[in-house]
């Protein structure tokens, strides 16, 4: 997703797997890098609004134009009421977010969701997924300590190549679950005191109640919108939304590799 949107460092860390032109960016040369170059170089495109419909099947996400719509409403919109960080629910979105992170057994998805983006990140163990929709282009890619697999959802393509036995998967996979945060420390993580003001809406649409919290992130104003049960839907930034979610147990289906896509050679 957008770098520009500033949707706070622990979440842009989450993230990670930034992705260019639909194709991931990784050190140069890397096997993975190498992999998702192989995969879709030719082959007829689909339409662009089924690409990105299977795309979001694929990360498991959820889109929800009335989150949207709601969050950038509200976005920098003047105040109603206050309420400190640490009573908050953007403060318990976090503390959730770390004790995930502090786990041994490390399973989270998390998902950015527009009509023009879906960025996914999967972690269950040693097994990782990363699915990313980008200027009309779908790259899902699976990752285990075996094999690498890489999906073209445009050409409904795939590239499987077995990890190998020189790769130490192990310093990966810690490179990519590593925050660079300190995980036991909330407020140095995001560098906002409890004693710390920001925006707060309760409101209302269609029959449902909503929270909208907005505070200052190195002094960019960034706000979520939950749910009445704490959930967060939806991250406003820079004047656009993006619909958010995140998952804490993780099925082992989720690292299934789907049908309907024909293995192509792996041409390095």
């Amino acid at each position: 997703m957008n770098i520009k949107r500033k949707i706070s460092g622990l979440i842009a860390a989450a993230l990670c797997c930034t992705m260019l032109s639909g194709t991931a960016v990784y050190a140069e040369g890397s096997a993975e890098s190498a992999v998702v170059s192989s995969v879709g170089e030719n082959g007829a495109k689909t339409a662009t609004k089924s690409v990105w419909s299977e795309t979001k099947s694929i990360a498991g996400a959820i889109y929800n134009s009335n989150y949207i719509k709601i969050a950038e409403k509200y976005y920098e919109k003047d105040k109603n009421k206050t309420i400190s960080f640490g009573k908050s629910r953007t403060k318990k979105m976090f503390e959730k977010l770390y004790t995930a992170y502090g786990k041994d057994d490390l399973q989270y998805k998390i998902n950015g969701v527009t009509k023009e983006e879906i960025i996914s990140r999967t972690v269950k163990g040693d097994k990782y997924k990363m699915v990313v929709y980008e200027e009309g282009e779908g790259i899902a890619m699976y990752m285990s300590p075996e094999e690498i697999t890489v999906l073209s959802v445009n050409d409904k393509e795939k590239v499987t190549m077995p990890i190998p036995e020189d790769y130490d998967y192990d310093e990966l996979a810690e490179g990519m679950t590593d925050t660079g945060l300190v995980l036991d420390d909330v407020n140095l993580s995001v560098g906002i005191d409890d004693d710390e003001k920001g925006k707060y809406f309760k409101l209302k649409s269609n029959d449902k109640i909503y929270y909208y919290e907005e505070f200052e992130f190195d002094g960019e104003p960034i706000g979520i919108l939950f749910t009445s049960k704490g959930t967060p839907v939806a991250i406003a930034a820079d004047g656009e939304a993006i619909c958010f979610g995140i998952s804490y147990s993780i099925k082992d289906s989720e690292f299934d590799v789907p049908n309907g896509y024909k293995e192509v050679e792996f041409d390095d």
